[in-house]
C-alpha cells in the first residue's frame, strides 16, 4: 500500500494558479528546459515517439518541438498550466495499455512530488521501447536549505513545535539506487546546484508560490502564515543566509538522471 505523502489536489491547484503570473517567476524552468534538451541532443539519436511529463508551462515543450520527431504526447494534470498547448496529444494518466510505445520519456521537475517512485518508474519503463531512453530532472536535497533551516528556528521560537513547511527533496544517490532497482541500465547522474540572490525576502517567497512549488504535503502546517510570523522568519533568515552584499541567498539543487531501458 502506497503512503500518500503529497496532497495531489493542492499540488494541482497551486500549479494551475501559478499560470496567472508564470513568466514573472519561471527563470529556473526556462534554464532547466535548455539543459534538458542539450542532454537529449548529446545522445545523437532521433527519437520519434516522445512522452513529456512536465511541471513547467510551455518551456520544455516548445524546445522539444525543435527536434526531429513523429509524435509528442503530453502527460499532464495541470489543465490551466498547459491549456495553451493544443498541437499534441494530451493525456491525464499513464496509459497502462500502451506498452513499448515511446522511444523517449522526459520527466521534468516532477519526481520530487511522487509518492511512490518505484511504481512510477516501473510504469514509465513499461511504456518505453526496447532500447528506449528515459531522462528526468527534479529538485534535489539541498534545495531551499536556507529556508528550511530558518523555518525550523522560527517555529521553535514562535510556536509549540516544528511543522512541515518544506517538502523533503530527493537525494541523487537514493534516486539512482531506486531506478537501478527498477531495472534501468547505464544510469548517468548529474546536478546543477546554484544560489539565487534576492534583495527582498518577500520576492523569494513570491517566486516559490509563483511556480506552484509551495509545500503541499498532507502533513503540512495548514494554519495561515501571519505577517508577524513572516517578519520573524525574515529575521532568522538574515542571521545566517545573507551574502556580503546583504542579499538573501536561496539554494537551488537540480538533479538530472538519464538511463536506458534494458
Amino acid at each position: 500500500m502506497t503512503i500518500e505523502i503529497f496532497d495531489i489536489k493542492a499540488t494541482i491547484n497551486s500549479k494551475n494558479k501559478a499560470l496567472i503570473n508564470w513568466k514573472k517567476h519561471n527563470f529556473i524552468y526556462e534554464k532547466n528546459s535548455e539543459i534538458l534538451i542539450e542532454k537529449i541532443l548529446e545522445i545523437e539519436k532521433n527519437f520519434k515517439r516522445i512522452l513529456l511529463i512536465t511541471s513547467d508551462c510551455e518551456e520544455t515543450y516548445n524546445k522539444l518541438k525543435t527536434l526531429e520527431y513523429k509524435t509528442i504526447t503530453l502527460l499532464t494534470q495541470y489543465s490551466e498550466l498547459h491549456k495553451h498547448i493544443n498541437d499534441c496529444n494530451k493525456i491525464q494518466k499513464i496509459p497502462v495499455k500502451k506498452r513499448n510505445k515511446f522511444d523517449l520519456i522526459i520527466s521534468n521537475l516532477c519526481l520530487h512530488r511522487i509518492d511512490d517512485i518505484i511504481t512510477y518508474g516501473t510504469e514509465l519503463k513499461s511504456l518505453l521501447s526496447k532500447n528506449g531512453f528515459f531522462i528526468c530532472s527534479f529538485f534535489g536535497g539541498k534545495t531551499l536549505i536556507e529556508l528550511r533551516d530558518s523555518l525550523i528556528r522560527t517555529d521553535q521560537k514562535s510556536l509549540s513545535g516544528i511543522y512541515q513547511r518544506v517538502i523533503p527533496y530527493i537525494d541523487m544517490i537514493d534516486a539512482c539506487n531506486l531506478f537501478n532497482r527498477i531495472g534501468f541500465k547505464e544510469i548517468v547522474s548529474d546536478k546543477n546546484t546554484f544560489k539565487i540572490k534576492y534583495k527582498n525576502f518577500f520576492t523569494l517567497l513570491k517566486d516559490i508560490n509563483g511556480i506552484g512549488e509551495n509545500c503541499n504535503l498532507r502533513s503540512r502546517y495548514k494554519g495561515l502564515m501571519t505577517k508577524k510570523y513572516i517578519e520573524k522568519l525574515e529575521l532568522e533568515y538574515r542571521k545566517k543566509f545573507l551574502d556580503g552584499n546583504k542579499n538573501f541567498e536561496a539554494t537551488c539543487d537540480i538533479i538530472f538522471l538519464s538511463m536506458w531501458n534494458g
